[in-house]
């Protein structure tokens, strides 16, 4: 223990430990870390003063056997942009618009998340509406005839989740309300490309979800950050964090209801299906290793590792 018993700073205390600043200060305020200065006296007000803190207490406190592994693990995770989780559900049932019949043979209480995304086509999303018009809707009526299985198939901690168009969230919302499940939230996402319609109008480049669940007290949504966005000259990070980028939390920002997704592709065939980036984030927020995923109806291409 010897060769540990030296002075770090803040910055290489987080590397170190692989835990945040507010963590470390935590353990301060416990009196189960103590800070010093430079020439390796004790200081009296360490919440306040800079200091630094001596490397083998760090691992007494957090119980590390090799610091510089765990160093080298927060460096690999810091550098990392893709999703933090990365979760693939035990099992995924892919059912399409055209097979909507196979829902009345799943058994009951078997799915603990359902990911819906309906197939619009160009002009449905694009053209004015009235209440008349969607309340006759063939989609609407699609949608609403599936969702009906909703409380039968979902387990009790189960999620629903339904991708649609502006135009078509609401009634989905009201429906899903009055069947007796829970609202959680709605999320927007907007893609970086934009598609001039028409100079008269909103452009609409914006999807939304709905994120319901059957229990209010009994549900799964998992905590998951989002990698840092980074400036396409220079590669660091949008935001410098009052100058302490290396304060930054390794696995990303804290997730919003407001999704920002870059280069998305979309089909000429399947414009508006959801898109991979979507489907993963929703997966890692709503499900586990050990989850039974539905994805229903679902007319867009199936990511490779859904494929079963």
């Amino acid at each position: 223990m010897a060769s540990y018993d030296r002075l770090i700073t803040l910055k290489e205390a987080v590397m170190y430990s692989n835990h945040a600043e507010e963590n470390i200060r935590l353990q301060i305020e416990r009196g189960l870390l103590k800070k010093y200065d430079k020439e390796g006296n004790l200081l009296n007000d360490p919440l306040s003063v800079k200091g630094f803190f001596k490397l083998s207490e760090l691992m007494l406190v957090y119980k590390i056997k090799d610091p510089e592994t765990v160093k080298q693990h927060f460096l690999a995770r810091k550098n990392r942009r893709d999703s933090a989780k990365d979760i693939i559900p035990k099992s995924t049932i892919v059912i399409r618009s055209s097979e909507m019949i196979e829902l009345d043979q799943i058994e009951d209480n078997s799915i603990d998340t359902w990911i819906l995304s309906p197939k619009f086509t160009e002009n449905e999303k694009a053209e004015t509406v009235t209440y008349s018009e969607v309340s006759k809707s063939r989609i609407l009526e699609e949608v609403y005839e599936s969702l009906r299985e909703a409380q039968r198939i979902l387990k009790t901690h189960g999620n629903l989740i339904v991708h649609s168009i502006p135009r078509f969230i609401p009634y989905f919302g009201v429906k899903l309300s009055n069947m007796g499940l829970f609202f959680k939230y709605w999320i927007v996402y907007a893609t970086e490309k934009i598609n001039q319609y028409n100079s008269k109008k909103f452009v609409s480049e914006a999807n939304g979800i709905l994120y319901y669940v059957k229990s209010p007290k009994n549900f799964r949504i998992n905590r998951v950050r989002i990698p840092y966005r980074y400036c396409s000259f220079c590669n660091e990070p949008l935001k410098d964090y009052g100058g302490k980028k290396h304060l930054r939390h390794v696995d990303g920002m804290v997730l919003s209801d407001v999704w920002h997704l870059e280069n998305t592709p979309k089909g000429k065939d399947d414009p508006f299906s959801i898109p991979s980036q979507i489907l993963r984030r929703l997966t890692d927020l709503s499900s586990t290793s050990e989850s039974t995923l539905l994805l229903a109806p679902f007319d867009g291409v199936i990511p490779d590792e859904f494929r079963k």
